[in-house]
């Protein structure tokens, strides 16, 4: 409830859009790494490198993002 609370109040651009800064709270709060009801959480094994940003979920989420969007577009593999 309290993530549903700082969504609703984030501060938009210019533009009225709230993208960037949902973007930037995720990141503070480390939304990728937090548990799913009945699914646990699949990164939590994931070895992340030092400095790397908070979204990162390591080189294999990476990679099977990349496939996902390239199949969105028609890409066939």
């Amino acid at each position: 409830m309290i993530y549903a609370y700082l969504c609703a109040h984030l501060r938009a651009d210019d533009d009225g859009d709230t993208t960037a800064a949902r973007q930037e709270l995720d990141q503070e709060l480390g939304v990728i790494r937090w548990q799913t009801p009945g699914h646990g959480n699949k990164y939590a094994d994931t070895e992340v490198e030092e400095g790397a940003p908070a979204w990162w979920a390591g080189d294999e989420e990476a990679s099977q993002a990349t496939l996902a969007a390239m199949r969105s577009m028609g890409a066939k593999f």
